[in-house]
């Protein structure tokens, strides 16, 4: 099945979505007011049935012409120039810059306030012991 992935912050969701819902390998990835257009539904492979390979996430291209069925999200590498790159789609290949894992968190862990800054008196004084 294909979803939404959203971001849900009171009433406003923002959705993953293929930029300006084109279709050309690299196109980038980004955060979108939700809409349920086709550049937004993505699915999880299961590499059955010709789909792409277990733990990728793809985007069903509705072209019928189009030479590539399915637009995986691809995770280039970081690099000195670009530390920080963008998720971008392409022809999926299996590569492992296109296989992601989704990890279970607790509700309580994604609204815990952060640890209070250590003090002075956390640290251990000259001549302590453990």
């Amino acid at each position: 099945p294909f979803c939404l992935v959203a971001h849900v912050e009171g009433r406003r969701m923002t959705c993953l979505d293929l930029n300006g819902e084109s279709i050309a390998p690299g196109t980038r990835i980004i955060g979108f007011p939700c809409n349920g257009r086709w550049n937004q539904l993505l699915a999880l492979g299961t590499g059955a049935r010709g789909q792409p390979e277990q733990g990728s996430v793809y985007i069903n291209v509705p072209y019928p012409r189009h030479p590539v069925r399915h637009l995986c999200i691809d995770a280039p590498p970081p690099t000195n120039a670009n530390p920080a790159p963008s998720l971008v789609v392409q022809k999926c290949s299996g590569a492992a810059s296109q296989l992601f894992r989704v990890e279970p968190v607790s509700d309580s862990a994604l609204y815990e306030r952060p640890a209070a800054p250590p003090r002075e008196s956390d640290y251990l004084q000259g001549g302590e012991e453990l």
